[in-house]
C-alpha cells in the first residue's frame, strides 16, 4: 500500500507513525484519514513534521508541498478522520539555531469509533 492507500491488517494496530511524509502529499487530509482508518478504538496516530517555515527553496529543490503546518490544521484534518489531538509539542535543537522547528502531535482514535479487523486473503 501508500500512506494513502493502507491496506488492512489482520493484527491490531495501536500506532501509526507519519514521520515528515505530510509536507510531501497533495492532500495530507487523506493520509491522516487513511491511517485513522487502520487503528483500533483508543488507538495513536503520531505525526512529526516541520512547523510553518519560509524557505521557498524546498518547494522547488525537494518538492515540498507545504512548508509546515499549523496546530489548527492537524487538529481540523484529524477530527474530520474520528481523532482526537491531544499533545502538540515543538521541538527545536538548540544546538542548531538555523535548523527547522519540528512539530509532534499526538492524536488518539475514538473509543467508539468503528473498526473492522479483516484478514486480506493471500
Amino acid at each position: 500500500g501508500t500512506v494513502t492507500g493502507v491496506q488492512t491488517c489482520a493484527l491490531p494496530i495501536y500506532l501509526v507513525t507519519l514521520h515528515h511524509v505530510i509536507h510531501f502529499l497533495d492532500d495530507p487530509a487523506l493520509a491522516i484519514n487513511s491511517a485513522a482508518r487502520t487503528l483500533m478504538p483508543g488507538g495513536r496516530l503520531l505525526i512529526v513534521d516541520f512547523a510553518p517555515h519560509d524557505l521557498e527553496t524546498l518547494r522547488t529543490d525537494y518538492l515540498h508541498r507545504y512548508l509546515g503546518f499549523i496546530g489548527d490544521d492537524i487538529a481540523r484534518w484529524c477530527e474530520a478522520a474520528d481523532l482526537k489531538v491531544v499533545d502538540e509539542v515543538s521541538v527545536r535543537d538548540p544546538d542548531r539555531p538555523d535548523a527547522l522547528p519540528t512539530t509532534v502531535w499526538c492524536a488518539v482514535q475514538r473509543l467508539d469509533a468503528p473498526y473492522v479487523r479483516r484478514i486480506d486473503a493471500a
